[in-house]
């Protein structure tokens, strides 16, 4: 079997796959030698089933952009192709979310466009150079939207790596740092003593493993601070440091004198102070920490092209305030049949269209007509649909038929492909709203699109609002649509779009369904909630999961869908998801399974702080303080230079020794003893008593 040297060559089934078609018109495309009237590279191999033992393979780079990026793409992550080594890579190093592998894989796809003709040309030869020259000096949009440009240098030096590379797209990624994910720095002072040969790397890694777990230790027995956790752990540190031979010298030459840092401490802190405050204060622990339920006294019981545009709609209506309004449309137009998706909006004073008006209106438009093949989005004035590609790249991610299209825009983000700066099939919603208008014109308080020349009732005063209530307003717009989507359009061969919707559906064209869920989380927003006891609060919303009960009194990063917000995504350590948290139960006031559930949650609490208390020990803080007391040298004793006396001769000291010889002549009184037999003579009280020696007992 004949073999093939480069990895970029697929058989007919791999391009049937790529092409969503059978493997027999795969065959017939390789045997024709073009795909949509482009040239494709192909050769026979032998040794394969069938044909004579005879196949035709095809050069994934002579493919079709959209064909070719498809292709890359896939191979991002999968463990049976040859990008699995650079996954294998990214994993050692890291997580792979870190190094952003499909991001680096679009970058070289940009790149490869950009050098592909220059390939097709021999080395040195002067067409190559001409091509190279062409490209170079000028600035182009790469797949993050930011803005380079190329030099000969750049060009050359990628045109080298694909040739002396495996001819692959892939060596044309941009390399990945070699100390991404790894552990952070110890202390840069200990750190620098290996440097300079002071210290053994075998010592360095001791004494980083225990002043850690001193460290942890600290916060676990309730060490009042950082501050003081750093005294400790400096003096520990010196210590360790004298054992292994550096001198008190060297440690003092160096920037900070080898002093363990506050960021080093604060790195443990929540993690074990947590134990700290189980062992030492119960009842924090108790009021802050255990798991609480929530109790009720309820009963319980139970859409081929999409073009996107925001419009303002030139009705007058009122808030209920009283104060005027214009609603703004977020509209969605079908161009195969010409059905339009409206949803209306009511703005506050001073507000725009906001990210979940968006979110909103495109999940209700999918969920009744399906996910669109190809989006198109205005970027004018009313709306920057900017902030909302990643959304929507996230849905495209999840169906190979759908892209997204950012017409009139200065950047690419991602799948985003640039339109030409005037696009007919995408620009048709323009001309569609002043259709759709000619039915909104019937509507009470109408004013036409010049708002400077509104259409009145009566000369000299304002136009008259809109009467009813929102409700009513939505209803009659949706009598407007409705008689818009039934009559006939002279663009759409004299029908309806209704008419024209139903002939595909009965030539037997389906939609593509998109799960609520999906849709959720696309266009989920970011919020950094403080977890309480398992429960994190987002805009009136409790959610709780075991897996948050560690974090209490920590902010954790959450991930929010306004429209459904029954469940949230929670990262506690920013990037790695940490759990998806529902709603927090509630339990009535005689549920017995709330009882029994606070109690499951306090045991669970207990098993992770058993789990942390492992990696502690149990120190006594007195004995710790008492040995930093020893480093520290106690107050000098300071010694007397002078003497203050008083001269004898003078008035004050004539005073002072008149006051001695005073002192010396007064009689100090006799000390009284006191005897429970004396009595004394003169003691009236015994007077009246007459008693002889015959009274005496025997």
């Amino acid at each position: 079997m004949q073999q093939v040297s480069s990895k970029n060559w697929i058989n007919s089934a791999d391009l049937a796959q790529l092409m969503s078609v059978g493997e027999r018109r795969a065959r017939t495309i390789l045997s024709a030698g073009e795909i949509s009237k482009q040239i494709i590279k192909t050769k026979e191999v032998t040794g394969v089933r069938g044909h004579g033992g005879k196949g035709l393979l095809v050069d994934v780079n002579s493919l079709p952009p959209e064909l070719r990026e498809k292709y890359y793409l896939s191979q991002v992550g999968s463990t049976s192709t040859e990008l699995s080594p650079l996954v294998a890579d990214a994993i050692e190093h890291g997580d792979v979310a870190t190094h952003n592998t499909e991001s680096r894989m679009r970058t070289a796809l940009w790149r490869f466009e950009l050098i592909r003709q220059a390939l097709d040309f021999d080395r040195h030869s002067a067409e190559r150079g001409a091509e190279v020259q062409r490209v170079a000096g000028k600035t182009y949009i790469m797949p993050n939207g930011k803005s380079k440009k190329v030099t000969l240098d750049m060009l050359y030096r990628w045109i080298s790596a694909y040739e002396n590379g495996s001819g692959n797209v892939r060596d044309l990624m941009p390399k990945v740092r070699e100390d991404t994910g790894r552990k952070k720095n110890f202390i840069r002072d200990v750190d620098g003593l290996v440097k300079q040969g002071v210290l053994s790397q075998r010592a360095h890694k001791k004494i980083e493993e225990v002043i850690e777990r001193y460290v942890k230790s600290l916060w676990a027995n309730n060490a009042k601070g950082w501050r003081t956790i750093t005294e400790y752990a400096t003096g520990r540190l010196h210590d360790l440091l004298i054992e292994a031979g550096v001198t008190q010298e060297q440690i003092k030459a160096t920037k900070s004198g080898c002093a363990v840092t506050r960021a080093y401490v604060e790195r443990f802190r929540c993690e074990y102070k947590l134990v700290a405050i189980h062992d030492s204060d119960a009842k924090l622990f108790f009021d802050r920490y255990i798991p609480r339920i929530t109790r009720h006294t309820d009963g319980l019981r139970p859409m081929d092209l999409i073009v996107g545009d925001v419009h303002p709609i030139d009705i007058k209506c009122r808030r209920p305030d009283g104060s005027v309004v214009y609603p703004r449309a977020i509209a969605w137009h079908d161009v195969g049949t010409g059905r339009m998706w409206f949803t209306l909006i009511m703005l506050e004073k001073g507000e725009g269209v906001r990210r979940e008006h968006v979110a909103m209106s495109f999940a209700s438009m999918s969920q009744e007509w399906g996910l669109p093949v190809r989006l198109y989005l205005d970027n004018g004035n009313e709306y920057k649909w900017a902030e909302m590609m990643q959304g929507f790249l996230e849905i495209a991610e999840l169906s190979s038929k759908m892209s997204v299209t950012l017409m009139d825009a200065e950047r690419e983000l991602g799948r985003i492909l640039r339109s030409r700066p005037y696009n007919a099939p995408a620009k048709a919603i323009e001309g569609l709203f002043s259709v759709i208008e000619q039915y909104f014109g019937d509507i009470t308080g109408y004013v036409g699109g010049n708002r400077q020349d509104q259409k009145k009732q009566n000369v000299g005063k304002e136009p008259v609002a809109f009467p009813g209530t929102m409700d009513d307003f939505h209803a009659q717009c949706d009598i407007a649509l409705e008689r818009y989507h039934k009559r006939a359009q002279s663009a759409l061969g004299d029908r309806s779009p209704n008419q024209k919707y139903a002939d595909f559906v009965s030539k037997g064209w389906g939609k593509v369904a998109v799960t609520q869920e999906t849709l959720l989380f696309a266009f989920a927003e970011t919020y950094e909630p403080k977890a309480d006891r398992g429960v994190i609060p987002i805009n009136g919303h409790h959610y709780y999961h075991d897996d948050l009960l560690p974090y209490s009194g920590r902010k954790v990063t959450a991930r929010w869908a306004r429209h459904d917000p029954s469940k949230v995504l929670v990262y506690a350590d920013g990037r790695n998801l940490t759990c998806i948290a529902p709603y927090e139960p509630e339990y009535g006031v005689l549920e017995s399974k709330g009882a029994r559930e606070q109690a499951r949650r306090a045991q669970t609490l207990k098993r992770i702080i058993t789990a942390r208390r492992k990696h502690c020990d149990r120190l006594d803080l007195v004995e710790e303080m008492a040995d930093w007391n020893k480093r520290i040298p106690d107050a000098p004793e300071a010694p007397t230079i002078q003497t203050v006396t008083v001269a004898p001769s003078s008035q004050l000291g004539q005073a002072l020794e008149a006051m001695k010889q005073q002192d010396q002549q007064v009689k100090k009184p006799k000390k009284r003893v006191y005897d429970q037999f004396l009595t004394d003579p003169n003691n009236v009280l015994l007077d009246d008593i007459e008693w002889d020696d015959d009274d005496l007992p025997n």
